[in-house]
């Protein structure tokens, strides 16, 4: 999944926890949690630049 955002929520720690509680609740109410590996890429960009982070999902199997 990749969100791309329209406001910087990923220039300091802070700001990308606020945009990960946003969305993360959104994604594990679609496709709970342990169900899925894959990961979710946050993108800001401007005409200069982009900043990216990722979050990757790949829980460990139950035996």
């Amino acid at each position: 999944m990749i969100f791309q955002l329209k406001e910087n929520y990923l220039a300091d720690d802070q700001g990308f926890e606020k945009i990960k509680t946003t969305t993360m609740p959104v994604l594990l109410s679609k496709f709970p949690e342990k169900t899925f590996v894959g990961q979710v890429k946050y993108v800001y960009q401007t005409s200069n630049s982009m900043q990216t982070r990722i979050e990757r999902f790949n829980w460990p199997q139950a035996n």
